[in-house]
């Protein structure tokens, strides 16, 4: 009874397979004709499987037989279903595939009434160590002989045709499920023919049957796309409410059948739950990764449209430019002295705006890594005092006490740097900032080194101050403080973002002190000497 007990619960395992993936794969989408023909494909197996599990269990010989004529009845549709659904997947549109499929459908319609009747089946008897076995009849002898074999070559010879021609990767992979799905299931399937012709063969490769809707199912669901972790929790509930059906359908008394309906009911609410819930897990999932997307093409496009505007401004800010030095520099004759003031003012103006756009565009190089770094050694008191000498003018024109410390002491300031990249977007950028943010006061610039040896840049200000709000926006991009704008309108809110990630590439540090608002700040960068 061991081989008997196997027989049966493979058969089980097979109907809940087929069933489980019919409803999931039609579940998707019940209006595709290539899921509605799968559908009734594993519906078929299904039967035959739940038919064939209830004939191994049964006693006496009129259930059997009862058994044995429905799984007869429902193995007529399987090929042909099988066939119809191959005919979708390759797209054989011939009309000779139109008339192999209506004929195959005519002859199976005309052998069913037949199921009931010697001609089909014309008895049971005991055979190896089965109790009952069923003798075929003239009807299902012609029918498996030319139907079925016949249906099953011609499918598998379209999938193995269509592999070979097309050029697709994913059309490949779902036919190859499906040829190894094919070969497995019908292949298990024939091994229940041998001993109605006294072949003592077992029907041993029943169990490989779980392997056709298995794999077909799988095809579909893969390369169809949907979401493999709704597809498993689906699976997992709906093989949880059917094997607790089969439970109930099968308990020995009322008693049995109350409990058990029960766990049935409870089942049935706990896999409706857990399925509700990764649906909407993936739902969140999908609409987050479009959003992520979605973002990741603004800024993409933002990016672009940065670097357009920019280079077009630049050049036209350049062009100005070189006018404006022209007539400050008397290229183009004598201005008058009323005109001499406005051309300086426009000239700066200029530069600023040409400055402001440099610096939206070197903010973006350097979020891409496009940036270049010309690392050489340079002598960093020249390069402060250099950038100091180019700022006094503007501090002075506010009225600023403008001062610039060095400690002498010790080595010279010698590193290893970028000096273009640390004299304009570090060293201008923070002194300009101090006077900018300064109404009245003064800004002392600093240079020394620390007892580790490490240069010491630094910047103090009786200015506005940084707010605590506002220091957590420093050194980001875009990063204002809450009313820098007020203060000085030209800010781009970029300037201190380079600087950081110009001093993170000299391996270096840069932070902002302030007691708050109104009461000065410091900027302090340190770098590392050759």
């Amino acid at each position: 009874m061991t081989e008997l007990n196997l027989f049966a619960i493979s058969a089980l395992v097979n109907g809940i397979v087929s069933i489980t993936f019919g409803v999931l794969v039609v579940s998707k989408n019940w209006r595709d004709r290539m899921n509605q023909v799968f559908f009734l494909m594993t519906s078929a197996l299904a039967v035959w499987s739940f038919a064939y599990w209830r004939w191994q269990l049964s006693t006496d010989y009129a259930t059997a037989l009862m058994w044995v004529k429905l799984l007869s009845a429902s193995s007529l549709f399987i090929p042909i279903f099988f066939y119809h659904w191959v005919t979708i997947l390759v797209e054989a549109k011939l009309r000779i595939h139109r008339i192999i499929l209506t004929g195959a459908y005519v002859v199976t319609l005309a052998i069913l009434p037949l199921v009931n009747t010697s001609l089909f089946i014309t008895g049971l008897q005991h055979k190896e160590m089965f109790l009952f076995w069923p003798n075929s009849g003239l009807a299902y002898d012609v029918y498996f002989s030319y139907v079925y074999i016949g249906l099953i070559l011609y499918s598998l010879y379209l999938l193995v045709r269509t592999y070979r021609l097309t050029d697709d990767s994913d059309k490949k992979g779902q036919i190859l499920y499906v040829i190894l799905g094919g070969v497995l299931g019908f292949g298990g399937g024939l091994t229940n023919f041998p001993l109605w012709w006294d072949i003592p063969i077992l029907p041993f490769g029943n169990v490989l049957v779980a392997a056709f809707p298995f794999l077909l199912g799988y095809s579909v669901i893969k390369y169809k796309l949907f979401n493999m972790k709704t597809i498993i929790a689906e699976m997992f509930a709906f093989t949880l409410v059917v094997f607790m059906l089969i439970i109930v359908l099968l308990a020995d008394s009322s008693i049995l059948r109350l409990v058990y309906g029960v766990f049935f009911v409870l089942t049935s609410v706990f896999s409706a739950l857990l399925v509700r819930s990764v649906y909407r897990e993936v739902e969140q999932r999908e609409h987050i990764q479009k959003l992520a997307e979605e973002l990741k093409q603004i800024n993409a496009r933002q990016e672009t449209l940065i670097h357009f505007v920019g280079h077009e401004v630049k050049g036209y800010l350049a062009k100005n430019m070189g006018v404006f030095a022209a007539l400050e520099e008397g290229d183009m004759g004598e201005l008058p002295e009323e005109a001499k003031p406005f051309i300086s003012e426009a000239l700066e103006q200029t530069r600023a705006g040409a400055r402001s756009v440099m610096s939206i565009l070197q903010a973006s190089n350097l979020k891409k890594g496009n940036v270049s770094y010309h690392m050489a050694p340079l002598d960093f008191e020249e390069l402060v005092k250099k950038t100091f000498a180019g700022a006094q003018q503007m501090a002075q024109g506010k009225g600023l006490t403008f001062t610039l410390s060095v400690d002498k002491a010790g080595e010279p300031y010698t590193l290893t740097g970028d000096a273009d990249q640390l004299g304009e977007h570090v060293l201008r950028n923070l002194i300009e900032n101090a006077v900018n943010y300064t109404p009245q006061g003064s800004v002392t610039v600093s240079l020394k080194k620390s007892t580790e040896g490490r240069v010491v840049f630094a910047v103090s200000d009786t200015g506005v101050g940084i707010t605590d709000e506002d220091k957590a926006r420093l050194f980001t991009e875009g990063g204002h403080g809450k009313d820098s704008i007020k203060v000085n309108a030209h800010s781009t809110g970029y300037g201190l973002f380079i600087a950081k990630q110009i001093i993170d590439t000299h391996h270096g540090t840069i932070l902002a002190e302030s007691a708050g608002a109104n009461k000065g700040s410091r900027f302090i960068v340190e770098l590392p000497v050759t």
